[in-house]
């Protein structure tokens, strides 16, 4: 096992209570839906990951919610064994960081190294003589794009579960679009060799991609294009879509935590990855302009997410 250094060398952060710059506007959506003829088509559907771990289809031209598919739970959680870890607290970040928050003096605390990190490196003693492991799992999910039916569960270890029993092949190749959902989970757990316990674990996943398969069940070509829209998610989880030029909100749709990542998809081949803004309003009527959800490199928002009472943390 590789020996590394962790005590005395967590890089210290900026925490950021609320995002300084944030433009908050407060505007009524347009009734009759005029600016909705911004968005390319009506063929045109954004898919949305939020942070419960659900991926939803959207209308592209008004934001209805055509269809949502759990994969797998919340995307982040933690745990602290409060006898080995007293008085603070683990705080994954959506973008793999993991965080130490000391609740006796207000200190947030980087470690050097991101969970995808500590699981390449696994298993490693450190000079405390914690031993950190990790594990990683990738999913896919083989969905019917109109119905949102899962048709078929790629599960981690190259196992295929159908979803319809004996019948699951024949299924998978009626009339139809597909999309293939994917997700990444990176898990750490930090043990005391002397007792067994866990001193704190972290689990962070992410949406590794969307792709729209052809009825033989190959990726569809894709040709990039530019996405109109950019959206803004909050902490209740609204998201607003905003076009990219006049900064005109085109219409709302409300889920049931924020948004994480997101594609929009013309048809079988034209792809965009959308860009999110995170508000800092707790009001779910709010949207920001483009520079409030910038932060710096060690620059951190701390959020308390309901759906599993965890503090997380976007930036850096």
């Amino acid at each position: 096992m590789a020996k590394i250094g962790l005590r005395g060398v967590l890089v210290a952060c900026v925490l950021i209570i609320s995002i300084g710059r944030a433009e908050i506007v407060d505007e009524d959506i347009d009734s009759d839906g005029s600016s909705t003829d911004l968005i390319r088509s009506q063929s045109e559907k954004l898919f949305i990951g939020d942070l419960d771990g659900r991926v939803h289809a959207l209308d592209a031209q008004d934001g209805t919610v055509l269809w949502s598919v759990d994969t797998g739970g919340a995307l982040i959680s933690a745990f602290q064994n409060e006898s080995l870890f007293a008085g603070s607290l683990v705080v994954p970040s959506l973008s793999g960081s993991i965080l130490v928050y000391s609740a006796a003096d207000s200190i947030l605390q980087r470690l050097p190294i991101t969970a995808q990190e500590l699981v390449d490196r696994s298993p490693f003693l450190a000079d405390d003589g914690i031993v950190y492991v990790g594990s990683k799992r990738s999913d896919f999910f083989y969905v019917d794009s109109g119905t949102g039916e899962v048709e078929r569960a790629f599960i981690a270890g190259g196992r295929a579960a159908s979803m319809f029993g004996q019948g699951g092949h024949d299924r998978d190749q009626r009339a139809g679009s597909k999309v293939l959902v994917g997700r990444q989970e990176f898990c750490v757990t930090a043990i005391d060799p002397a007792t067994g316990a866990q001193s704190w674990n972290a689990t962070v996943s992410f949406y590794s991609d969307v792709l729209s398969l052809q009825p033989n069940g190959s990726p569809s070509p894709v040709t990039p294009r530019e996405p109109t829209v950019r959206l803004v998610t909050t902490r209740g989880g609204a998201v607003h879509a905003v076009d990219r030029e006049s900064g005109d909100r085109l219409w709302t749709a409300h889920l049931q935590s924020p948004a994480v990542r997101a594609f929009s998809m013309v048809g079988d081949g034209e792809r965009a990855e959308i860009e999110i803004h995170a508000s800092a309003s707790s009001n779910d009527n709010h949207y920001v302009d483009d520079d409030s959800s910038v932060l710096g490199e060690d620059q951190f928002h701390l959020v308390a997410y309901t759906g599993n009472r965890q503090l997380y943390a976007r930036g850096g």
